[in-house]
């Protein structure tokens, strides 16, 4: 008997053979579609590739011009020569070569401007010049004579008004120059309006005050007259000291003059206060750097000259001083301080500031007496009077009158008809840069590398195609504090590639 193959047999195949080949189907099509993005991966990793290996030479080639340059962040310098940019056209080649650019800027207070004490916002004024004073009809600064130029390195801030009409005021430093009620003359950078700016309060001493222990001998014109840290009560004492100069040791002076006499310190003699950077004798020290100064060492130890009631402080004609405050890393080295409230130990006491110190219209706490004098004096630290104007004229220096920045109801600034600007003379009053603490042998500067692709033409700083690449900051050692090409140490400080 013949066999009839079942029709149903052959379906059954048939859809066999369509899983398999849709099974296939689907697993080429995911191969596929994996090799499409396998290759679209690698394009891209070959581009980031690209860009970081771009980047990364270009870092090495500014760090090796740095090495084999001068640069030490002197003033008015840039990293490469006259630029702050260093461009590489067509840097990296391939088939579509590509240029990049590195801007370079030097960290404040590193290299040639650099200080070797700590120096951040934890001990030092956020201002070059702050005035207090709201009192409608008294200016809070007044500046110049003669329209000759007047430079402050550092911020300054006015809760009233600016005077420049009689100078040529010029802020350096990067800083502002601000104030509440508006400012007249010529003054760069301009001055724009701010909100009123509270007195920031810093702390009196904790000192006790009280008598020193004994009054040194001040009869003798040919020998010094050595002061002990306490409470002054006799600004005549002081006044008429007859000696071949004052030193003031290292301490707290308080200045509360109470003697039925004047109430007027005058300094006719040269007077040094702080921790002398030479030997003691008779013969008076050249100043300026006579005293360890804080922004040179963080072992200077030196004074702070407190005062109370309306006792007030005048330089005499030609007088030479200077007074060193004491180094603090966590606190601002105050070399003046005006009391805001009375100090008491007992029987003794130092009174907060009063009588015609604190009166508008009225005397000045540090002042140069009669127009003409010109004294030079420099506070190698802070000023603080909040409560008290300073009415000051002065001549050309080399070196800042107010080294550490000023803090005072009102300040009145004027020099001689001679006065200059940098880099002929330094600034008057003056705020440091911030500081690791380095010197002057580390300069430290920050990279900041972009690339871009395509681009063969020296351009890729300004291209709107240029990408971020890395950023990177480098140290820069030179062994003697100048820099000599070839023979400095560099070191990386950090890294960062952008991804």
């Amino acid at each position: 008997m013949k066999r009839v193959r079942s029709s149903s047999d052959g379906g059954a195949a048939l859809v066999i053979v369509l899983i398999i080949v849709t099974v296939m189907a689907l697993a080429m099509g995911a191969l596929l579609s994996m090799t499409t993005t396998s290759v679209r991966t690698t394009v891209t990793m070959r581009d980031q590739a690209g860009v970081a290996y771009n980047g990364d030479g270009a870092a090495q080639a500014a760090i090796n011009a740095l090495r084999l340059g001068n640069f030490n962040n002197t003033v008015n310098t840039r990293c490469f020569g006259g630029s702050g940019t260093l461009e590489l056209p067509g840097f990296y080649p391939g088939t579509a070569a590509s240029s990049a650019a590195v801007a370079c800027t030097a960290e404040p207070g590193t290299g040639a401007q650099g200080s070797p004490v700590p120096i951040s916002a934890a001990n030092k004024p956020g201002n070059a010049v702050l005035t207090l004073g709201t009192t409608a009809g008294e200016k809070g600064q007044i500046y110049g004579q003669s329209n000759k130029p007047v430079t402050i390195r550092g911020g300054v801030i006015s809760n009233s008004t600016i005077d420049g009409t009689q100078a040529q005021l010029t802020v350096t430093g990067g800083a502002s120059v601000r104030a509440v009620g508006g400012c007249t003359g010529p003054i760069t950078p301009a001055c724009t309006p701010t909100a009123p700016v509270a007195d920031p309060n810093y702390a009196a001493p904790t000192d006790p005050p009280a008598p020193p222990s004994a009054l040194p001998s001040c009869n003798n014109q040919n020998q010094l007259a050595e002061f002990r840290p306490g409470l002054y009560t006799d600004a005549d004492f002081l006044s008429s000291c007859k000696a071949s100069w004052l030193l003031f040791n290292p301490g707290t002076y308080y200045f509360d003059f109470t003697a039925p006499a004047s109430h007027v310190w005058t300094i006719s003699k040269t007077a040094v206060g702080g921790t002398l950077t030479g030997p003691k004798s008779n013969t008076a020290p050249a100043v300026p750097g006579a005293c360890v100064n804080p922004i040179n060492s963080t072992s200077a130890v030196g004074v702070e000259f407190v005062f109370g009631g309306d006792s007030q402080l005048v330089f005499d004609k030609g007088v030479q001083a200077e007074f060193c405050a004491t180094y603090h890393q966590t606190s601002i080295p105050t070399v003046l301080h005006g009391l805001k409230s009375t100090i008491v130990n007992g029987a003794f006491s130092a009174r907060a500031q009063s009588g015609c110190v604190v009166q508008v219209a009225g005397c000045d706490l540090v002042s140069d007496g009669t127009n003409g004098t010109k004294p030079a004096f420099f506070f190698e630290g802070f000023v603080y009077a909040p409560l008290a104007s300073i009415d000051i004229a002065v001549n050309n220096t080399a070196q800042p009158y107010f080294n550490f920045g000023i803090v005072a109801r009102t300040l009145t600034f004027t020099t001689t008809g001679s006065a200059c600007t940098p880099p002929a003379c330094t600034a008057f009053i003056s705020l440091p840069d911030n500081s690791p603490g380095y010197g002057i042998a580390s300069t430290i500067v920050n990279l900041t590398v972009y690339v871009c692709p395509g681009v063969t033409t020296n351009t890729c700083a300004s291209a709107a195609s240029k990408r971020l690449a890395l950023t990177a900051r480098v140290r820069l050692w030179d062994r003697t504090g100048s820099p000599t090409p070839g023979d400095r140490q560099v070191t990386i400080l950090s890294w960062s590639t952008t991804r």
